[in-house]
């Protein structure tokens, strides 16, 4: 298994984040290199500069890498969030949080599916004890892939992870996401990453995209703070026959 951490523009946040995975790679353009060695960055990959947005770096990780499990993560996770217990608990030991991943990894490989990731929303209230896992939803921020890879994402940089989550939906029929951990971001509080693609007018565009290929199966929830959250409308359920 390997992780990948995309970063743009921001290398001392990316260091701290690569502090949270062991062994992991930092992927950043060609002509960020230098910037990322110098902050103490370990094992720095280079994309291409004509190489930006969310959906294509994503893209050349998965058409650069060949390790049969590949976990791809933003720069900005601060920690890892349980969501089980009375108050939830941050879990930021390297090794527990590589345990927890690879063991969601093979909970995915084990069903048969190719994309496997935790809980979008770190709050342990909403958890239900009963539902560890949850078989249809969208990730973001970071997203693990397992054996082939038929897919791909579309350019669109900021949202291309709903698109390709709901386009291995749409085939595989589900995905895997562990509901009791959820990896802790700082969204759209720093400079660099897709903070520079990021504008109201980007942001309308790429919904209008998503909301064009797959209509009826998002919903649209405009937040008290008058923010856009998506959700899926698509329904799975697992059934085991026992013998």
């Amino acid at each position: 298994m390997k992780v990948v951490i995309m970063s743009k523009n921001r290398p001392d946040a990316a260091k701290k984040t690569q502090g949270l995975y062991v062994n992991s790679d930092m992927c950043v353009a060609e002509s960020e290199y230098d910037a990322y060695l110098k902050v103490g960055c370990e094992n720095v990959t280079t994309h291409p500069d004509s190489v930006t947005g969310v959906g294509p770096v994503r893209q050349w990780i998965l058409d650069n890498y060949s390790d049969d499990v590949l976990f791809i993560s933003d720069d900005d996770i601060k920690d890892l969030w349980c969501n089980m217990g009375i108050s939830g608990y941050h879990i930021t030991d390297p090794h527990e949080i590589m345990n927890i991943i690879a063991n969601t990894a093979n909970c995915a490989y084990d069903l048969g599916l190719h994309v496997f990731g935790f809980n979008p929303m770190a709050d342990n209230r909403k958890y239900v004890p009963t539902k560890p896992f949850t078989l249809c939803s969208w990730l973001g921020g970071a997203i693990g892939f397992v054996g082939r890879r038929d897919y791909r994402y579309s350019d669109n940089k900021l949202r291309a992870d709903i698109d390709y989550c709901i386009e291995s939906i749409l085939h595989d029929r589900i995905i895997f996401v562990d509901s009791r951990y959820s990896l802790i971001a700082n969204l759209f509080s720093m400079k660099g990453g897709n903070s520079e693609f990021r504008s109201k007018i980007t942001d309308k565009d790429e919904i209008k995209c998503l909301l064009r290929k797959w209509g009826k199966y998002l919903n649209i929830v405009v937040t008290k703070r008058n923010s856009i959250r998506l959700t899926l409308n698509i329904e799975r359920t697992l059934k085991i026959k026992l013998d």
